[in-house]
Formats: structure tokens, C-alpha cells, sequence
């Protein structure tokens, strides 16, 4: 009988599907489908607001969920352990001093958004600054990995890549042209900084999306996925490292 259930922030769609079904069909819970939970180990897919009592052990407390899901409350703890992230701040006086520096700026009208929503871009001196709860330098990067760990060993990376030829270069998901090579090589320093930003949140897996300076072998870490997608292998690589490292 399966050690695990899944609690999925979102339902169970197609990644959750794929990871139950490589751990011997593990129950997907939701807000709305709370089973008899015993004393099995809980996935924890993206659910900050969890406030379960959990009998037994997770994979990522509600709490870690909540500090990689807020931009400011990452960012903050990747400084704190020296995990190398994009110039930031929450002062529009400063991306003022950046604009004039010829720097290209994001504008985030919510520490909280995701895949790409509330996204604004400045990059000449005379643009308006709009309110925006984060704000960050562009860098300028060759390349963006996708880097899945799972208890500080990496079990899967994958490097974005242009699926359309107009794809947007600063905004780089499936909405903008964009789309994963699976399973790839990455320069060990991607690899390491990743393992270094989903450690630094205290959390148990992630996915930490690098963006990667080839000239200089520069990594900065984006983000840190909660609720990463999966494909079926990536969700296979994903079963095998919870299966091991509770030993099943």
C-alpha cells in the first residue's frame, strides 16, 4: 500500500496525475476531497494555506510554500544564505537610478503572481514608473534551467528553448512562445545554485528556474516552483526520489 498521498493546490490535473500513478496510485487531495489520511506522508503540491494536522511527515510545510511563492519573502532568504538572484528592490526611486543606467526593469504588481501575470517591463529613462509590490533587473541571460531537487539532490533539468520564433525574451513560459527540452545537461554552477535556492527555502523539493551568463558561467536564480509541471518522466524522477528518501 502506497506511504503517500498528494495534496495538490490545484486539483488533479495532468501532473498530479502522473506522479500518483508512479507511486502506486497515491490518493490526489484537494480542499474539497479530504481523505482518511492515517498516518501517510504528505506531497505538498503548492498549498501555502494548508492547515491540516499531519500525523506524520511532509514534503514542504505550508509555511517553506509560503516563502517561495511571495517574491519578497524569497528573495530575502536567497540573500540571506548568499544564493546569487537578479538586483531587486521595493523602491521606485532606485529603478528610477536603474532606467537611467540603460537597465532593463520588471515590474511586478504583485509579490505573488505567476506565470507571467502582472508583468510589466520598463527600459528607457523617460517611462512612467507604475506602482508595483517588486520590482527587478532584467540580466540579460543566454540561457534558463529549470532545475528539479528533491532533499539537496538534483533529480531532473530542463532548459527552456524558443518553440516560436517571436517568443518573448523576458518572459519566458508556454504563454510566450516558450517550451522545455527535458532532461538536459547544465553547467554544474546552474545545478548547484539551484539545489543552494530550494535549500534556502527550507523546502524538501522544488523546481528553481536559473538563468545562466555563458560568457562568464554567471547563475542567478528566477524562482522556486512549488507546483512544478511534470511530464511523465519528470514526475517518474520525482516518485523515485520520494520513494528513496523515505526509504520505499
Amino acid at each position: 500500500m502506497t506511504k503517500f498521498v498528494i495534496y495538490s493546490y490545484n486539483g488533479a490535473g495532468a501532473s498530479m496525475r502522473y506522479l500518483s500513478s508512479y507511486l502506486d496510485n497515491a490518493v490526489i487531495a484537494t480542499r474539497h476531497t479530504i481523505p482518511d489520511l492515517h498516518n501517510k506522508i504528505l506531497i505538498n503540491y503548492g498549498a501555502s494555506y494548508l492547515t491540516l494536522s499531519w500525523k506524520s511527515s511532509w514534503f514542504n510545510s505550508p509555511t517553506d510554500i509560503a516563502k517561495a511563492i511571495n517574491k519578497i519573502k524569497a528573495f530575502r532568504f536567497f540573500e540571506q544564505h548568499d544564493v546569487a538572484c537578479p538586483p531587486w528592490t521595493l523602491n521606485s526611486s532606485i529603478v528610477k537610478n536603474w532606467l537611467e543606467q540603460g537597465k532593463t526593469v520588471y515590474v511586478r504588481e504583485t509579490a505573488s503572481g505567476s506565470e507571467g501575470h502582472g508583468i510589466r517591463l520598463l527600459n528607457h529613462p523617460m517611462n512612467t514608473i507604475p506602482y508595483g509590490e517588486f520590482y527587478a533587473q532584467a540580466i540579460n541571460h543566454d540561457d534558463e534551467y529549470r532545475v528539479h531537487v528533491v532533499r539537496g539532490k538534483v533529480i531532473s533539468v530542463g532548459k527552456k528553448y524558443k518553440k516560436e520564433p517571436n517568443a518573448n525574451p523576458y518572459i519566458r513560459n508556454m504563454d510566450n512562445g516558450w517550451a522545455f527540452h527535458l532532461h538536459v545537461s547544465a553547467p554544474e554552477s546552474v545545478k548547484k545554485l539551484g539545489k543552494r535556492a530550494v535549500n534556502a527555502l527550507n523546502m524538501d523539493f522544488g523546481a528553481a528556474d536559473i538563468g545562466h551568463i555563458r560568457a562568464t558561467d554567471a547563475a542567478f536564480v528566477f524562482e522556486v516552483n512549488s507546483a512544478p509541471t511534470m511530464s511523465s518522466p519528470t514526475a517518474s524522477a520525482y516518485a523515485e526520489a520520494f520513494s528513496d528518501s523515505v526509504g520505499h
